[in-house]
């Protein structure tokens, strides 16, 4: 069920998808709009955009769980779809 499932958003790099970044310290919180080195590709990514892009991504994927969950539900219940 839906309720079962944990959603985590991951920062990736705009450019080469990864998740590792070059931070002061462990911990480290970057503040909006600062721009931090990916570790792979040495290349810099705004804090906001990527921050914003995943979790847009994450609701998006809630959305589609959501929607499989009820069409599920409804199709176990007899509902007929068109």
């Amino acid at each position: 069920m839906l309720e079962d499932k944990k959603y985590t958003a991951k920062l990736k790099c705009i450019f080469c998808q990864s998740e590792m970044f070059e931070l002061p310290c462990e911990g480290y919180q970057p503040e909006e709009g600062e721009m931090i080195r990916c570790s792979n590709c040495g290349r810099l990514n705004d804090f906001s955009s990527i921050k914003n892009l995943e979790i847009n991504n994450t609701v998006e994927q809630i959305k589609e769980d959501a929607k499989q969950e009820i069409k599920k539900l409804l199709k176990k219940s007899g509902f007929k779809f068109k």
